[in-house]
């Protein structure tokens, strides 16, 4: 595929004259130094967030709180997503304390008890 080159015109020139070709130029190299530079040191979002949050009661409990604000959902389908929320926290490499189930009940258990979720 040709490279294209990009060219700036200055648009109050007259094409019979001799020097308009001095109008037309190429962008120089210092500005395609510069948009190089500029795009290799752009880091991907994904890349910018690399710590996996740690799982905490209150974590599993916002989280719980912010899928039901989204969602009408019973009981069991907040405990899968909050086993696979601790899945995929594993799998990134974090740490999953070993109460993580038993706080997935509790909190089940208070959301019930405030008729958020389905029983």
């Amino acid at each position: 595929m040709p490279k294209h080159k990009i060219l700036s015109f200055d648009f109050n020139f007259d094409a019979t004259q001799p020097d308009c070709k001095d109008k037309l130029r190429a962008p120089s190299t210092d500005s395609r130094e510069k948009f190089k530079r500029n795009q290799t040191d752009k880091t991907s979002p994904s890349s910018k967030n690399n710590a996996v949050k740690p799982i905490t009661y209150r974590r599993l409990y916002n989280v719980t709180l912010y899928y039901l604000s989204r969602f009408d959902a019973s009981a069991g389908k907040v405990r899968d997503m909050l086993k696979r929320k601790i899945l995929r926290t594993k799998m990134k490499g974090g740490t999953v304390p070993s109460e993580a189930d038993e706080w997935i009940e509790q909190i089940i258990l208070r959301m019930q008890e405030l008729q958020y979720i389905r029983p």
